[in-house]
């Protein structure tokens, strides 16, 4: 899913959009994107690890990192005894905090930012972006159904570059953009 081929060592954060505007469709729909960009990922055992961040209106909940990314994985749906909720830290705050203390030391690292509203400060966006870029973290952002140009442009300096920054019309395009994806992606065999 980089671009650059299969790096089978990373460690990938999914963010999710579950604020107040976002429907439980919609929200289940970001949750089968994940399941198709990663049903048919193939790397040595151990060298993947997922979370999944799911960032309301004024609270963040995360997964544990999970090397499990088999498509029968409760990475999908983690129960919800493992989450962890956050308050009183902004969700990309939330974000940098989880890749500094969980993810692994010398792997790389990968975000992939869903969001279909923007309630989130410009600069903070600004903060963010310079802080993935200092740590190395690649950072894919897919806005979705966004059409305030001040928002998207919020959006688009979270992303790594033109080539993850992705903008859709409407959450069901998410099964084609996993497909286009996929295709970067590790495959099995």
């Amino acid at each position: 899913m980089d671009g650059v081929g299969c790096n089978p060592y990373v460690d990938m954060i999914f963010v999710l959009d579950k604020s107040s505007n976002v429907t439980e469709v919609e929200f289940e729909m970001q949750m089968s994107f994940i399941s198709l960009l990663l049903k048919d990922h193939k790397a040595p055992q151990g060298a993947v690890q997922v979370a999944v961040m799911i960032c309301g209106d004024n609270e963040t909940t995360y997964s544990p990192f999970t090397e499990d990314i088999s498509p029968s994985s409760s990475i999908y749906l983690p129960p919800t005894s493992l989450y962890e909720t956050d308050s009183t830290r902004h969700c990309l705050d939330n974000l940098n905090l989880m890749f500094k203390t969980k993810s692994r030391d010398g792997v790389a690292r990968q975000a992939v930012i869903l969001r279909g509203s923007w309630e989130w400060n410009h600069e903070q966006a600004k903060v963010y972006a310079r802080n993935a870029k200092h740590d190395d973290t690649v950072v894919v952002v897919i806005a979705i159904g966004m059409k305030k140009f001040d928002s998207l442009s919020s959006l688009q300096l979270l992303a790594t570059g033109e080539s993850t920054y992705f903008v859709l019309s409407k959450f069901e395009h998410l099964k084609n953009l996993a497909t286009v994806l996929a295709k970067d992606n590790c495959k099995r065999k």
